[in-house]
């Protein structure tokens, strides 16, 4: 429940007028609470130190590969597994079985003419990619390393009732694309952060938001290297923020990692965009006896043929019917506002940035003088809008990884509009620095610079200027872990007696000299754990939540003797779509884009 609420400022002083959520029984004096609210209109962040990340020296000292992959192993706490271990399962994952055995391989599922699948669509298998098992990512003496190139806050995909804190990013590049651009791979670990304080909805982000917006006023790129180095391994612990890196931030439910590849070899080498999982599996009892990376389905990258009316698979006219809701959407004469959200049913298991006939480049499967356009046509017309069918599916295809990567650079989307353009299949560059005030960093994209990084300022530093919402942080957070010298950013202690059914008034004097006082409301703040769910089997192993171990989203195996069955793709995709069916859709920038 929130009571609306207004701020203003005037030089240090200031008045909240805010709801908090409050325990029915008045709080002990030993556990009063402190009140965190910002200081409306004082926030203006550098975008290259607090949402992109890509100055040279700040990344390379940040956050190593190594690292990584060291944390999410030591997480698991696997006997035997090792970051290298666990790279080679995951690459193995394109190449055909048996390859390694320490996991699933592209081909584990076929159709009846034999063709690798996922989601019961065509995938490339094998891939060039699948010889990465042969290789060291880790070390600095090889030209075959993989070095961060990017930093990333995304704050601005969190739900819009705060179920979790948006996704915080790394980039890693092998070091072979510096030189060669026929030798390029990039990894994108997305981790989806839990609000360290969900009863206060997204104001139990602003601990969060307040780390990244810091960055902009420390000027030593020593520092914020530090700094942003103990926010992706440790988390912000006296906040109740969890470390970027870990295991359950990749999980089913909650983030991914994504690659883009284009490695030569003897598969045909063609830009591919692909998506993965971590599973930590557990037997019933609680025991980690795995950790695996599993392929998934590429967001937002319905199957292209579904666009054709004369396409003999039985999700087409679901998929016809279902996009024509989504029309509205992507009419929008906006492109900030232009989305696209299909069921993950539809989507393919890759998305590849080249090739007429690619699964993602929709316009060439798409019958423009079909029935499906007619429709189309119909709904532009309830809509009262002037583009065409054409328009609308090129629009859907810049919300595909191969359409926002390279298939619609400079896309005519009608009304006026251009589809900014990538650096060419990649929207950060290992292989070109651009100079920022003096300082090298790895370069982006038009699309990224000029069009969707000043949206994402825009979006943080309204949610830093807004004054407060409901939230009772904890009350031991020390101030040093809220207020910066000068930040203008203010602490308040209020004191409540219980009215009628737990309702109370509480009136309290900040340290800065602000005057808080607030409205309570019966409702418990404790933190929820992740959303958990189960699957139903339809073959072993058995798959379900562990709902009272350490990991509320690990997955459950059974064993069998001294070992067990990899869980597949389908079930791990399933297990993924239960966990997330109750958070909302839409994020706070009021679309429900998910990249």
């Amino acid at each position: 429940m929130l009571i609306n609420h207004m701020g203003f400022h005037k030089k240090q002083f200031f008045i909240s007028i805010f709801s908090t959520f409050m325990l029915s029984m008045s709080l002990p004096s030993q556990a009063v609470p402190q009140l965190y609210c910002p200081t409306p209109g004082l926030h203006d962040v550098d975008p290259r130190r607090s949402l992109m990340v890509t100055e040279r020296s700040v990344v390379a000292n940040a956050l190593s590969l190594r690292q990584v992959m060291k944390k999410l192993v030591t997480d698991a706490g696997v006997p035997g597994l090792t970051p290298k271990k666990l790279w080679k399962q995951w690459w193995d994952t394109q190449n055909m079985s048996p390859g390694l055995n320490l996991g699933s391989h592209c081909d584990d599922v076929t159709n009846t003419s034999g063709q690798a699948t996922l989601s019961d669509f065509p995938l490339d298998c094998e891939r060039n990619e699948g010889g990465e098992i042969s290789i060291n990512p880790f070390s600095p003496n090889s030209s075959e390393q993989y070095i961060p190139i990017a930093l990333v806050n995304r704050l601005d995909l969190a739900p819009a009732n705060g179920a979790n804190c948006g996704e915080y990013r790394v980039v890693f590049a092998r070091k072979t694309g510096i030189n060669n651009g026929g030798e390029r791979n990039l990894i994108i670990f997305e981790a989806v952060l839990d609000n360290p304080k969900p009863s206060c909805g997204l104001d139990g982000c602003r601990a969060i938001a307040k780390f990244w917006a810091n960055l902009s006023d420390v000027n030593s790129p020593v520092m914020r290297a530090k700094m942003l180095r103990k926010f992706f391994l440790n988390g912000i612990p006296s906040a109740g923020v969890e470390p970027v890196i870990s295991v359950e931030n990749f999980s089913p439910g909650t983030g991914q990692i994504r690659t883009n590849q284009f490695l030569s070899g003897s598969n045909q080498q063609r830009w591919q965009l692909r998506e993965f999982k971590l599973a930590e599996l557990q037997t019933a009892a609680g025991n980690t006896v795995g950790l695996e990376v599993v392929p998934v389905t590429t967001k937002g990258t319905p199957w292209g043929e579904l666009f054709d009316n004369q396409f003999a698979d039985p999700r087409t006219l679901p998929f016809m019917l279902d996009f024509i809701a989504e029309v509205d959407s992507l009419a929008d004469p906006q492109l900030k506002n232009i989305t696209m959200d299909t069921n993950d049913i539809y989507n393919a298991g890759q998305s590849t940035a080249q090739g007429f006939l690619s699964e993602s480049n929709y316009t060439n499967h798409f019958d423009s003088n079909g029935p499906f356009a007619g429709q189309i046509q119909t709904q532009l017309g309830i809509l009262g809008s002037n583009l065409t069918p054409e328009d609308i599916v090129n629009r859907a295809r810049t919300q595909n990884c191969a359409g926002c990567h390279q298939l619609s650079n400079f896309d005519n989307l009608g009304d006026g509009l251009v589809w900014p353009p990538s650096l060419g299949f990649v929207h950060i560059s290992e292989a070109s620095t651009e100079i920022i005030n003096g300082v090298g960093h790895f370069e982006i994209s038009e699309a990224l610079s000029d069009h969707f990084l000043p949206v994402r300022e825009t979006i943080f530093e309204n949610y830093l200027d807004n004054s407060c919402m409901p939230c009772l942080l904890q009350a031991d957070l020390s101030k040093d872990d809220l207020v910066s010298t000068g930040s203008g950013y203010g602490i308040g202690v209020a004191t409540g007696t219980g009215i009628g059914i737990g309702i109370g008034i509480g009136i309290g004097i900040g340290s800065n000299g602000g005057i808080l006082g607030g409205v309570s409301i019966d409702i418990e703040p404790k933190s929820l754990p992740r959303r958990t769910g189960s699957v139903d089997a339809v073959k072993a192993p058995r798959l379900d939540t562990d709902r009272d171990k350490k990991n509320d989203l690990a997955v459950i195996v059974e064993r069998l003797d001294d070992s067990y069955l990899s869980p597949s793709s389908a079930e791990i995709m399933r297990l993924d779509l239960e966990r997330k069916k109750e958070i909302p859709r839409e994020n706070i920038a009021g679309t429900n884009r998910v990249h």
